[in-house]
């Protein structure tokens, strides 16, 4: 929050979000053709992935990489 000028994180989650909004990108994975169907098998492959298991928060569980890609669905 700091670095951004505001004070406070729900400020500083304003301004993200902000930001986000502005850039035309797509926010959610349904926004690019992907079905809640393909969240498991998603997940599956993430598990495999050498991103995760660098991850700084391990991932230990299949499950939880559902749970992540179910809230950005």
């Amino acid at each position: 929050a700091e670095a951004m000028g505001v004070k406070g994180v729900a400020a500083a989650l304003e301004q993200v979000e902000w930001l986000a909004g502005q850039t035309g990108l797509p926010r959610r994975l349904r926004d690019v053709g992907v079905s809640a169907e393909m969240l498991p098998r998603l997940a599956e492959m993430a598990m495999h992935s050498a991103t995760v298991h660098k991850n700084p928060r391990p991932v230990r569980m299949v499950m939880e990489l559902e749970e992540l890609f179910a809230a950005a669905w």
